[in-house]
């Protein structure tokens, strides 16, 4: 019988604003954590924008609307819409320069008129409900750090960005760099330990009181679980951007497809959506490789997770604690990872194989498990055992009321 006790009377908040309104790791995450915690709790609540919220409603991945505040922040998807001035600009190194600079101060302005809308829609909520802590993730803490200095709440950020992308000093990226949000938290909730010795390397030292590790990431497991007879298929699954690697992935099905034509019953999937979408759909048609698929965006990852034997994740820095890694796995799927960071503590040796970021690396490890199908089997069912007995919510809960001082 699980009890919670309150050190505390207030209600805490968590703050999930994506203006992008994608269905990533962490913002699944986080519904899930909601969802679990609203069932038994109703100390508290969650703040979204209405386009994520609309996202997660049509993908049925919200269970309840009980304690859910909704933010209208109408508008928002020009001012995050990337600048293509840099690429097309051919002329001397100032023109450049300027023009990039007319850009960003645009960006800028549209960025604080919507920042403008979301306080005064924040400050209402923040009077009314009264929040003693508010646990933010990505934009929801960009935005609302400054507001802590007016309203009585402990602000807890939630730092998941292993790539440290958006971490700029740049006073015109403002709205955009969670620079800001860092130093001026109570807490810093860190996805893993990897990632502190790096952002510090980026941004300067993180006062040590206020840094806290997540013990593991979770999944709704009631959704993942393989379905049989899996069709040979492999399966990669991110954010379609330079750091996820996915024109090193094509690569290396181009690779597979050449060396070993025995396999060509052999399905490749590639599904994400991100800025270079429009370069991967290029190749596969350009390509017309036997079996080999784009999508943009899958609502129910899960349908193709289920079916799949083999899941990649060649991330630039980190793979773990990876949202879709953990998905996969809990799918039975085995797993060939990226050898960097922390990978080896998610992607052990009885799960899958770690890997060099090399095309032919990887196209060599596709063959070997599909050349070898009892270790195959092995490994998936290997690591569908591994994420369910180490990275469940009922481990994070514990970590995560810590940060709310109450004890499960």
């Amino acid at each position: 019988m699980r009890t919670i006790t309150y050190n505390y009377e207030g209600k805490n908040a968590i703050l999930l604003i994506n203006l992008k309104a994608t269905l990533g790791g962490a913002t699944k995450r986080y519904i899930n954590l909601f969802n679990y915690i609203s069932k038994e709790n109703n100390n508290y609540y969650l703040i979204i924008n209405k386009e994520l919220y609309s996202k997660f409603s049509n993908a049925n991945l919200l269970e309840n609307n009980k304690n859910i505040i909704i933010i209208n922040l109408s508008n928002t998807k020009r001012t995050n819409k990337p600048s293509t001035s840099r690429s097309n600009i051919i002329g001397k190194l100032k023109k450049r320069r300027k023009i990039k600079l007319l850009s960003q101060i645009k960006n800028f302005l549209l960025q604080f008129n919507v920042w403008l809308c979301f306080v005064m829609r924040i400050w209402a909520i923040l009077k009314d409900y009264k929040f003693k802590n508010i646990y933010s993730i990505y934009t929801g803490g960009i935005w609302i750090w400054p507001l802590k200095y007016f309203h009585d709440f402990n602000l807890i950020h939630s730092y998941n960005d292993s790539l440290l992308s958006h971490t700029s000093k740049n006073i015109l990226m403002f709205f955009n760099s969670e620079y800001w949000v860092l130093k001026n938290s109570d807490k810093i909730d860190f996805l893993s330990q990897g990632i502190i010795p790096r952002l510090e390397n980026k941004i300067s030292a993180i006062k040590k009181e206020k840094v806290f590790i997540s013990p593991n990431s979770f999944i709704d497991y009631n959704l993942y679980f393989p379905k049989y007879p899996k069709e040979d298929s492999v399966l990669f699954l991110s954010r379609m951007e330079a750091g996820k690697n996915p024109i090193l992935f094509f690569e290396s099905v181009k690779i597979f497809r050449n060396q070993f034509p025995e396999f060509n019953n052999i399905k490749f999937y590639i599904i994400g959506g991100g800025f270079l979408s429009l370069k991967l759909r290029q190749l596969v048609s350009e390509e017309e490789l036997i079996n080999v698929f784009y999508e943009e965006e899958v609502v129910r990852p899960y349908e193709y997770l289920r079916s799949s034997k083999v899941f990649i994740s060649i991330q630039e820095m980190e793979n773990y604690p990876s949202q879709s890694l953990i998905e996969a796995m809990a799918c039975e799927n085995a797993i060939i990872a990226s050898d960097v960071g922390e990978t080896h503590l998610l992607v052990s040796d009885d799960v899958g194989i770690r890997v060099a970021l090399n095309a032919q690396e990887i196209a060599n490890a596709i063959y070997y498990l599909f050349n070898n199908s009892v270790l195959l089997r092995e490994q998936a069912k290997s690591a569908r055992k591994k994420v369910l007995n180490t990275h469940n919510i009922d481990n994070f809960l514990k970590h995560f009321y810590k940060l709310f001082d109450e004890t499960l």
